[in-house]
Formats: C-alpha cells, sequence, structure tokens
C-alpha cells in the first residue's frame, strides 16, 4: 500500500521500510481491549523534517495553540479533565460590545440598593456563570479544561488563576482521541450540573507536557495516557483507552500529502482488517477456502443422495 506510491516520488527504499514499520508499530500500540474495536491512530504531519525523522509516539500530540502564559503550567503529572464540545465564551450578539481586553463594555444597567449601586449586564451575566462553572470544577480538583470552540479570554484568564490549564479549539479528529485517551465523556452546554452529573462527566491523563518539532516553533501538547497513573478517585468512572500519533515528515509540501495519503491508507487497510477481514485483500483467504471447499462437498452429497460415505468422513 505504501511502496508503490513514494517510490515514484523518489522515497528511497530504507525510508518506505521505516514508514511500515511506523504503521504497524502505532497500529498495534493502538488496539484496545476490545480488538474489534477500531483503533485510533492520529496522523501528524509536519513539512521540512525529514521521513527518516519519523517516530511513533504511544500518547496524543495536539497542535493546539497554546499561550505562553498558559505553558507555565506544564509540565503536568496525572490531572482531572473536563471536555467541552461548546465554547465557553460570550454568545456572538455580545463580541462587539467587548474592550481591548475582552471585558464587556455596554449595555449597562444600573440598580441602586441601599448600600450604593451596582452595574449589571447581560454580558456580565454570562461570564459569571462561566466564572461559576470553573469554581465548580476546580473544587471537583480538575485541572485540564478542554474545548473543540473558543474560550473567552476572560475564561483563559480565570483558568490560570485557577491553576486550570486551558486547552481551545481541539479539531474534529483531536477532541475524539482525547476523549478516548482519558476516558472523559463530552460536555454539550456549558451550564453548571449538579455535582454527581459533572464528576460522571470528568476524565483523566497520566501526563502533559510540551513537545517541540525539531524544524518548527509551534509546540506541540503531548497528553500521555493515564494507565500507569494511581487508580482514579472513586467518584470518576474512567474507561480510557490507548491512543498512539504518528509523526511523519517530509521534505516538501507535496511530498508530504503523498506521504499523507500512502500512510492514511494503509492504516485504513488495518482497520478494516479488525472490522471486516473478509472485505480486506488478502484477509480471510483461509475461511473463503474452507467455506468453498465445503461448498463443493455439500453439493455433491446432494447429488449422491443423504448418505453419502463420503462426506460423513470429511
Amino acid at each position: 500500500v505504501i511502496s508503490p506510491k513514494l517510490t515514484v516520488f523518489g522515497v528511497s527504499e530504507v525510508d518506505t521500510e521505516h514508514l511500515v514499520r511506523l504503521v504497524a508499530e502505532g497500529f498495534i500500540g493502538a488496539v484496545g481491549p476490545d480488538p474489534t474495536s477500531q483503533p485510533c491512530v492520529q496522523l501528524t504531519c509536519v513539512a521540512g523534517l525529514p521521513v527518516a525523522a519519523s517516530q511513533c509516539s504511544q500518547s496524543l500530540l495536539l497542535d493546539t495553540p497554546l499561550a505562553a502564559e498558559d505553558g507555565f503550567l506544564l509540565p503536568m503529572t496525572v490531572a482531572t479533565v473536563a471536555v467541552f464540545t461548546c465554547p465557553l465564551d460570550l454568545p456572538s450578539q455580545f463580541h462587539s460590545l467587548e474592550t481591548a481586553d475582552g471585558l464587556p463594555s455596554h449595555r449597562r444597567i444600573e440598580r441602586h440598593h441601599a448600600h450604593g449601586e451596582e452595574d449589571w449586564s447581560p454580558e456580565g451575566e454570562h461570564l459569571a456563570s462561566l466564572r461559576s462553572l470553573l469554581l465548580e470544577l476546580a473544587r471537583l480538583k480538575v485541572r485540564v479544561v478542554a474545548s473543540q470552540r473558543v474560550i473567552h479570554p476572560a475564561v483563559r484568564a480565570m483558568c490560570r488563576h485557577l491553576r486550570i490549564l486551558p486547552l481551545e479549539r481541539l479539531s474534529a479528529r483531536h477532541i475524539g482521541a482525547f476523549l478516548r485517551v482519558t476516558g472523559a465523556r463530552a460536555l454539550a452546554s456549558p451550564c453548571l450540573l449538579e455535582e454527581r452529573v459533572l464528576a460522571a462527566h470528568l476524565g483523566r491523563v497520566g501526563a502533559l507536557r510540551l513537545r517541540r518539532s525539531t524544524t518548527t516553533e509551534r509546540p506541540m501538547v503531548e497528553v500521555l495516557p493515564p494507565h500507569d497513573a494511581p487508580g482514579p478517585p472513586p467518584e470518576l468512572s474512567v474507561s480510557a483507552a490507548p491512543v498512539c500519533t504518528i509523526l511523519v515528515g517530509a521534505p516538501s509540501d507535496l511530498l508530504m500529502e503523498e506521504v499523507r495519503a500512502a500512510v492514511a491508507a494503509a492504516l485504513r487497510v488495518l482497520g478494516q482488517f479488525l472490522r471486516v477481514p473478509l472485505a480486506t485483500p488478502g484477509g480471510g483467504c483461509t475461511e473463503l477456502l474452507l467455506a468453498h471447499h465445503l461448498s463443493l462437498l455439500l453439493a455433491h452429497h446432494m447429488r449422491r443422495g443423504p448418505r453419502s460415505p463420503s462426506v460423513m468422513s470429511a
């Protein structure tokens, strides 16, 4: 699957064999307790990295943007995580009403009390509910908040104040792998839930650390599975599964796309071999030959009668 495509573009036989070993290593390492389930192998490509420098990691690599002030929270050991598929942000109609610091600036209503005046705004009310959510997560000892969408600057600042690492804009393929490796369940709303319900959605990581590519300055967050970590708290029902990341390099963007397509095709073939082996080229040959042989014996038996000794002996 890999060799015919890459040979045309001048990839050496040694580099091709290296990619084949990485694909096999990553696929086997991602097979979970249920061998019929689809292994999760993430493919991360870096143009400018030599093919020979490609490597396989028994962890998840996230290329999500990470602010410098958030990087000071890493590395991080065993930690509880909360994952959101919704934005932890203000509704879109409020974005034009913010200051440069991301704080509400208009639509304030003055309320007069005996102790003085108090300002209220719908934007501030929404931010207050997000702060309440963060305080509850901090009380549950959550140290990582990940979102598939955007996290508001004020929410990120409060996360740092609470020593919580905010991870935003996780891609669709990364959010599924992150849920798999942590055992968390996605929260689709930022509304504050009951403690019992909220705790049931939390997951765990073994460690998080920054990892920098040798050719690019963009850091990646490496998420290690919690398998080797101490047991989870009794209120967490963590069912994490292994995830592997194959970091593939190529000297040019054109070759990078070819390498990506070849490796992805090889991973698809291996995945089909577990799920539907009879539909995979070269898979299930023994079963097909045996079924064909029994069909011939049955047809011969029907022609000769129901008491054929040859079929009984077979």
